[in-house]
């Protein structure tokens, strides 16, 4: 599904790997450090600047090299505040990939459904991408 990559780093807070897929509808971001809740809002921020440079509605996080270093009650904050704040639309398409021992990501989902928004967390990337696919 990805095939041209290219680098950036968004912030000091971490190094990312992106890559636009193959047929162009989804953008790939591999995380590599750990991150709390104002590296989230900075994500989200820019990832609505890529969905809007890029005119791709589909994204593939990938953190399993990272795990979200903040509470439950920080990614409902995130998804009920910032999310409505940044505004990104009810259309995006968003899979994040954690690794097998990482729950840290598992209440994401279930506050962003709650709030309209397409969000799953896979431990197998084949699913991921054949979830992002049939979107």
């Amino acid at each position: 599904m990805f095939k041209n990559t290219f680098y950036s780093c968004f912030d000091s807070f971490m190094s990312e790997q992106l890559s636009l897929g193959n047929d162009q509808s989804c953008i790939g971001i591999r995380i590599d450090k750990s991150f709390g809740y104002q590296e989230s809002v900075k994500l989200a921020e820019k990832i609505v600047l890529l969905a809007h440079q890029y005119k791709v509605t589909k994204f593939l996080i990938d953190v399993r090299s990272s795990s979200y270093q903040g509470s439950l009650s920080s990614q409902y904050f995130f998804v009920n505040k910032e999310l409505t704040r940044i505004n990104p639309k009810r259309r995006f398409t968003v899979a994040i990939l954690a690794s097998l021992e990482d729950n840290s990501y598992d209440f994401l989902p279930v506050v962003a459904h709650n709030n309209g928004y397409r969000l799953r967390v896979f431990k197998d990337q084949v699913q991921a991408i054949k979830w992002l696919q049939d979107y």
